[in-house]
Formats: structure tokens, sequence, C-alpha cells
């Protein structure tokens, strides 16, 4: 059920950004927000269910892959930056 809504979240959130009067660039970084919003929600649950197994290998893989997520969330702000600065 949950993944329905999800899907129907997804294919509501492409039609906007396609119909959108918003650059490409634009466009792009609202994609890749709404997809790496969705796999950080994901992650920090499956992060709260490891803490209460304990599984200290898969929280610990869990962790890494959330901070790299960020991570890269952090490095596409600072290109977008620099691209709509034309430089």
């Amino acid at each position: 059920m949950q993944a329905d809504r999800d899907d129907l979240a997804w294919a509501e959130l492409l039609d906007q950004i396609r119909r959108g009067e918003r650059s490409e660039l634009e466009r792009l970084a609202l994609a890749f927000e709404w997809i790496t919003d969705r796999q950080l929600a994901q992650g920090r649950l499956e992060l709260e269910r490891l803490r209460a197994i304990p599984d200290e290998p898969a929280r610990l893989k869990e962790q890494i892959k959330l901070s790299t997520i960020e991570h890269c969330r952090a490095i596409f702000r600072r290109c977008r930056r620099l691209a709509a600065e034309g430089g």
C-alpha cells in the first residue's frame, strides 16, 4: 500500500517537474532532492531497526550509506550553485 502511494507521489512529482516553468538545472535538482530525501528517510528507519536488534555491522553499513548520500547532496548543491552562477 505504501509503495503504491510512493509510486503515485513519484509520478505526480515527475509530472510537475516536466510541466514546470523551471530550468533544466532546477528540474534536475528537484528530482535529485526528492529521490535522496526518500533514500534518507528509508535509511533512517532502517538504522532505527538495526539499533533495536542490535546488528552492529549492518548498522555501521547503513550509517555509512546515509553519510555518503548526505555528502553527495552537499556536493550537488555546491555544483548547482556554481552552475547557476555561470561559472
